[in-house]
């Protein structure tokens, strides 16, 4: 006899955009599958700053058919990894591995109104760091620095283009918080509704600057 004690999932994602890093590729087969031939490859995503109930890594395991073309699953993947494929040169998945991406999670509800198990929507690419921008040739009102290092090293003001001293401003990050902007949206009681009334589509979330993030941080907190 075999015994199993039900117990509650622990994975506790809620819908929206999170930064994931692959730590595996595999080929598989599915039996009867819906579309193809059922030969399929399998990505390990593990998903930056969430953690299961007992303190796990949360891994996500989306699939695309082992089919690369332009409109294919698969170089959808490839692109947001920051690849660039190209029809009739082959292509090492294994490469993936240790590439970062934005997933869009969302668990769709059961018809017993339960949440299902969370699924990767689609992969987008990484946002690069913004480079700096111009200085403003009209009068920019009073505001505090944005510090931030341009893709040429100089430090400068990411809103009006000053350079600063790197002993008196301090820097802000390039990259956008993605994880640490869920978890405290999420701390104040906030949650993807919320974000959505605020910008209509989580989507653009994968294009913000840093500087963009942190104001619709602001906007979703008010």
């Amino acid at each position: 006899m075999s015994i199993i004690e039900a117990t509650e999932s622990q994975l506790l994602l809620e819908n929206g955009t999170y930064e994931v890093t692959c730590s595996g590729v595999e080929d598989t087969f599915l039996d009867n599958p819906q579309f193809g031939d059922g030969e399929v490859v399998r990505f390990k995503l593990v998903v930056g700053g969430e953690l299961t109930k007992d303190g796990k890594e949360i891994v996500l395991d989306p699939i695309a058919n082992r089919v690369l073309s332009p409109k294919s699953k698969l170089w959808s993947f490839l692109v947001a990894f920051g690849f660039s494929p190209r029809i009739g040169q082959a292509f090492e998945l294994e490469d993936c591995v240790g590439k970062r991406a934005l997933a869009a999670v969302v668990a769709k509800t059961l018809p017993d109104g339960s949440k299902g198990f969370p699924r990767v929507e689609s992969l987008m690419r990484l946002p690069t760091a913004s480079k700096s921008r111009p200085v403003a040739t009209a009068a920019v009102p009073p505001h505090e620095h944005d510090p931030a290092y341009t893709a040429k090293g100089d430090y400068v003001c990411g809103t009006c283009g000053k350079a600063l001293d790197p002993q008196e401003e301090q820097p802000t990050e390039l990259r956008p918080d993605f994880s640490g902007f869920w978890t405290r949206v999420r701390a104040a009681g906030k949650n993807t509704p919320d974000v959505l009334a605020v910008i209509g589509d989580l989507v653009k979330i994968a294009t913000m600057t840093a500087v963009e993030l942190r104001a619709l941080e602001e906007q979703v907190l008010a």
